[in-house]
């Protein structure tokens, strides 16, 4: 080996350098991942029973699950919780056990089960640290927890979800819009009305359903019923009883005669606090396989600009007037300020703020950085070990 590479520098050389260069091509394609993939040994089967009590689901669903899947082939350990709704099961096997195959034969165990009446079936789960969200963001302000829940569906996330690299973007916290109708009982019995009467003629009056095409010449057009119920005043008109035969002299029931209809919000079953004040958190979850370092790049560019953005954006703040009118030069530089401003957190509403919580890609590039000097030292000090 020795002899070869005395006796052929120039073919030693352009083995080298091809040998780095193709090096550089790959190193330049790697996907940086958090945590390697891995298939770890575990299942969970979550049961869903709604309205029930932690005794009940432990007597009728927890201890039927730990009772089938108990003898199954390479289980090493098993833990339940029942809690007040539903049962979580979690399995735990061998490192060297083919989950695929673990997956099916706790499948067809729990095809044996017989939930009680009100039960969902059992769901399988898999454990995968690489589902985790990728970045983590938080709406705040003075605004109320209903616009900041509304601002991050309607304006956030479908701009966060057609990044590329975005799987599906996750809203939580705030407080979500809804209607209430409240009944009220003597109204009812006095118009001999019952609940299910009512409920009958709102489903029937809130429709939203395809009804066939429609051809004019060479055009087809798509014919739709569209009479969506979207407002509380809306929901009070809606007819739910007629009385009498001759149509001058029909008597209307409206819904707002016989119900309450209030236009509220939704109970809250979680709660969202960024420095102690209520926000709304956003998950961002990234596609399977795409670089986690350039999706958070995206989206932080997309949320709080570019450091080009951003420095612009200090010395142009919100409410500042773009560049005046006049010749092309003008038109031009208000393209670039309509370019530069072209950032959510710009044009975020002055009651509410976005912010960063937690996002991958920092400790991926930290880990990245110490292979990179560990590597530099250790072929520096191979080096001159060698030398001397």
């Amino acid at each position: 080996m020795f002899r070869f590479a005395t006796a052929r520098p120039v073919a030693v050389f352009m083995i080298t350098a091809a040998a780095t260069f193709f090096g550089i091509l790959a190193y330049g394609e790697l996907g940086l991942e958090l945590m390697p993939d891995l298939d770890y040994p575990t299942l969970t089967i979550r049961t869903e029973y709604p309205a029930a009590a932690p005794e009940e689901v432990e007597q009728e669903i927890t201890r039927q699950v730990e009772s089938v899947v108990g003898t199954v082939e390479s289980l090493v350990g098993m833990q339940s919780r029942s809690r007040a709704g539903g049962s979580e099961v979690v399995l735990e096997f061998d490192w060297k056990t083919d989950m695929d195959r673990a997956a099916q034969r706790v499948r067809e165990r729990l095809a044996r089960i017989r939930p009680p009446t009100g039960a969902e079936p059992p769901l399988l789960l898999r454990r995968d640290p690489t589902l985790l969200p990728v970045m983590s963001l938080a709406v705040s302000g003075t605004g109320s927890l209903t616009d900041l829940r509304q601002y991050a569906e309607e304006v956030l996330n479908p701009e966060l979800a057609r990044l590329e690299g975005v799987a599906a973007v996750r809203v939580l916290g705030g407080l979500e819009r809804e209607v209430q109708v409240r009944m009220r009982e003597a109204a009812l019995a006095a118009r001999g009305l019952s609940v299910q009467q009512v409920v009958n003629r709102l489903r029937a009056a809130n429709v939203n359903v395809a009804g066939g095409t429609l051809k004019e010449g060479t055009v087809e057009f798509l014919v739709r019923t569209v009479a969506e119920l979207r407002t509380a005043a809306a929901l009070r008109e809606v007819v739910v009883f007629e009385s009498g035969d001759d149509p001058n002299d029909r008597a209307l029931v409206r819904l707002g005669d016989v119900a309450e209809v209030l236009a509220t919000t939704k109970e809250s079953r979680s709660m969202v606090r960024v420095d102690g004040r209520p926000a709304v958190r956003i998950d961002v979850d990234r596609q399977a396989g795409a670089n986690i370092v350039e999706v958070c790049a995206r989206v932080e560019a997309a949320v709080f600009g570019t450091p080009e953005q951003q420095a612009y954006a200090q010395a142009h703040p919100p409410g500042s007037p773009p560049p005046g009118l006049g010749d092309k030069k003008a038109r031009g530089q208000r393209a670039e300020h309509r370019q530069l401003i072209d950032f959510l957190a710009y044009r975020s509403p002055d009651a509410m703020q976005v912010s960063l919580l937690s996002e991958q890609a920092s400790f991926i590039e930290a880990a990245l950085d110490e292979v990179r000097s560990a590597a530099l030292i250790g072929g520096l000090l191979a080096i001159f070990i060698l030398y001397v």
